[in-house]
């Protein structure tokens, strides 16, 4: 079992609902970073909400909150707690909670049945509770949960909710086919086309011509700060090795090779594989007529095209293996026949086979002399695995109770190293020219999943043959740098947003004459302006929908204005303003458009599925009864918000 398997993970206890039109269905066991050390937040006595007679505490909520965080700075690396939160993070996570509370009660309630058995069976699939063989062990399932500081009561009560959910989700999540009526007019929209106009007033055009002072840009830096943030940065310490550590306690003695021939003495002895060609048809005439046609030399491929199949290949197959898989008639017949033949007809339990052989493979039997270099090798990689197992459990067993990294390399011979700041995508906000090394490409996302508690963790770099030992040496939490490190870029973007500002009083004077009944190029024209010429724009919204969601603001306006009107649209980073003037729209026709119109009616019905689904959820929250403790919910956006405020 390897810690590695917690950075894989990032929710509390595991698999749970984050429900349609409140999140995304999602069943995800993640078994990760559920200590409460290095949490946002102090507040954990009382309740957020009664869902029945169940009660969801604070401390649940605001667990599952961090974890939530911690997931989306994988795509945000600048959020912080108080941003996620003021932005809704807390509310909807405690909505899924609520209604992963709602599902479990009211499968219950109404006869739906999770077994201990259906339970176990997921516990046995938590990859963290599985050996290096791959199998579960209970003795690797205590070490997960002893590492984790978590109960086995509470992921099964886990798995139970979810297992309550998956049982329910289908049939409350099923949809109707639309008609025809209903779905056409969307589907023209797809073909819809429009043509328009933009013009740019760019800020640089009305940059100040005087610098600002030390006050007015400190001023500006203070109100635009969380523009610069540094992202959070963390410095690792580790210490590398790869599975050659065991390779001088490996040995492969001659007891070993001789019980190995023993146990696998079937692999040494006399034995015969072929490869052939195969099909299945349905009568004993259809495989003669096959056999028939191929008598005149053409391929099988081509003596059965009239069957409509296509033929596969079989490579190295035993006689045995053929007769599990199909029948002894089928193995039989195929056995009996020189390389190149076709073997006579038999029947399996799918049909009758028609089979070409391709190539026939004798090995003779092998005496354990004969073997033993085999033998040898495959003994010693086995020792290792098993060494390795062992050595990194130990490692694990150290790590859990305490033993620091340097003392675990100490006893080892391992060398530690330490990394600078870096944030999660490995740069060196301080030295643009920092590469890391290839190992920080997984030692990084598990080392920005871990608690900076000081302790541990081992890690898998490369599977079965590098691993690393981890631990969190700094942590810089997502800030603005000093107004002196950036001076330069804020005295930029302070000219820019005075140019904006300029720009903006212009772009309003054309836009009002455009709406005066002007055309846009004329009224550029007449500004006095030094301005980029008018640029026509065409698309149709299915042109859009090709882009992958890369679609120019401008044209994303375009698609939600009136016809004859004109918009105006603020550039990123007060780079200017942009007009967008819409001349024309030609509505679509997807009338005869029958794939568009299949595809249209596919996306109703999950849209209609979602919205059963939603009413389900909001029946049985009422049927169950839900209330929250809005004080005790405050008090926790309170300590929160106020982490990163303070």
């Amino acid at each position: 079992m390897f810690a590695r398997i917690r950075s894989l993970f990032s929710s509390k206890f595991g698999a749970f609902f984050a429900l349609i039109f409140i999140g995304i269905i999602a069943v995800a066991f993640a078994l990760g970073d559920v200590t409460g050390s290095g949490t946002f937040g102090g507040v954990s006595s009382g309740n957020a909400a009664k869902v029945g007679d169940q009660d969801i505490s604070i401390s649940e909520l605001r667990d599952m909150t961090n974890n939530r965080l911690r997931t989306e700075r994988q795509r945000n690396p600048n959020l912080d707690i108080s941003q996620f939160v003021e932005g809704g993070g807390l509310d909807r996570t405690l909505e899924q909670i609520i209604n992963r509370y709602v599902l479990a009660v009211f499968g219950e309630k109404h006869g739906i049945g999770v077994s201990q058995a259906m339970v176990d069976a997921e516990i046995r699939e938590i990859p963290g509770a599985k050996g290096i063989d791959g199998k579960f062990t209970t003795d690797s399932f205590r070490t997960l949960l002893s590492r984790l500081q978590i109960s086995e009561a509470a992921i099964r009560k886990d798995f139970t909710q979810n297992l309550y959910g998956q049982q329910i989700f289908p049939i409350a999540n099923k949809g109707v086919l639309s008609p025809q009526s209903l779905v056409l007019p969307y589907a023209s929209l797809v073909l819809e086309r429009r043509e328009g106009q933009i013009a740019v007033v760019p800020s640089a055009q009305f940059l100040p011509e005087k610098p600002p002072s030390d006050d007015i840009l400190s001023t500006y830096y203070k109100e635009n700060a969380t523009q610069y943030i540094i992202p959070e940065r963390r410095s690792i310490s580790y210490a590398l090795f790869n599975s050659d550590i065991v390779d001088g306690d490996a040995k492969a003695t001659k007891e070993d090779i001789q019980a190995y021939y023993d146990e696998n003495k079937e692999n040494y002895a006399e034995s015969e594989t072929r490869s052939f060609e195969q099909i299945i048809v349905s009568t004993k005439d259809a495989a003669d007529q096959i056999i028939s046609n191929a008598q005149s030399g053409i391929s099988l491929q081509e003596a059965s095209k009239e069957t409509g199949l296509s033929v596969t290949q079989r490579d190295n197959i035993s006689a045995k293996e053929l007769s599990d898989s199909a029948s002894k008639e089928v193995s039989d017949a195929v056995f009996a026949v020189a390389d190149g033949e076709y073997a006579k007809p038999a029947q399996g339990p799918l049909g009758w086979f028609v089979v070409k052989i391709t190539n026939i493979l004798k090995k003779d039997a092998r005496t354990l002399d004969q073997a033993r270099t085999e033998i040898a090798e495959i003994v010693l990689a086995q020792k290792k695995d098993e060494l390795l197992a062992e050595l990194t459990g130990e490692i694990e067993d150290a790590l859990s109770d305490g033993t620091t990294l340097e003392d675990v390399a100490k006893e080892r011979s391992l060398k530690v190293q330490t990394s600078p700041l870096l944030v999660v995508t490995g740069q060196n906000p301080e030295d643009s020219s920092y590469q890391p090394i290839p190992e920080m490409a997984a030692i990084l996302p598990a080392a920005f999943q871990m608690d900076n508690d000081g302790e541990g963790q081992l890690i898998e770099i490369e599977q079965g043959s590098k691993f690393a030992i981890i631990t969190i040496a700094q942590l810089s939490e997502a800030a603005p740098p000093s107004l002196s490190k950036v001076k330069e870029l804020v005295a930029q973007r302070w000219a820019f947003s005075q140019g904006s500002a300029k720009a903006k009083v212009e772009a309003d004077k054309i836009l009002k004459a455009v709406e005066s009944g002007s055309t846009l190029k004329k009224a550029l024209a007449e500004s006095g302006l030094k301005l980029p010429p008018v640029q026509d724009l065409k698309a149709s919204r299915f042109e859009l929908s090709q882009q992958g969601g890369e679609v120019p603001e401008a044209l994303v306006l375009m698609f939600a204005m009136a016809a004859k009107s004109i918009k105006k649209l603020e550039a990123p980073t007060d780079q200017g303003w942009i007009l967008v003037n819409l001349n024309k729209i030609t509505r679509g026709d997807a009338s005869e458009r029958k794939n568009l119109l299949d595809e249209t009616q596919k996306q109703f019905k999950n849209t209609i599925a979602q919205e059963h689904f939603a009413q389900f959820i909001n029946a049985a929250r009422a049927e169950i009864g839900v209330e929250k403790s809005e004080d005790d919910i405050d008090s926790l956006r309170a300590s929160l918000t106020s982490i990163t405020a303070n």
